[in-house]
């Protein structure tokens, strides 16, 4: 995961780490800035009809999921 990380910053990439299941993965991935993480840990998929009331009702990905940035954007002046 380390060497993933280093190569994101190394090629300006943003790193998104899927699957965090347990809170010892998440403080892992926070440790070491991962960008983004995704997984049951934050949240597990619902059902899209619900997803589909919720918002604007448009099309959307059987498996959409919650997507989490760890590390703050930096803010453009």
């Amino acid at each position: 995961m380390r060497s993933i990380l280093g190569l994101g910053r190394a090629l300006g990439l943003p790193v998104l780490a899927e699957g965090v299941e347990t809170a010892a993965e998440l403080a892992f991935l926070q440790s070491e800035l991962c960008d983004e993480v995704q997984g049951y840990l934050l949240g597990r998929p619902g059902d899209i009809e619900s997803y589909r009331r919720d918002t604007d009702g448009g099309d959307v990905a059987e498996d959409a999921q919650i997507v989490v940035p760890l590390v703050p954007k930096a803010s453009s002046m």
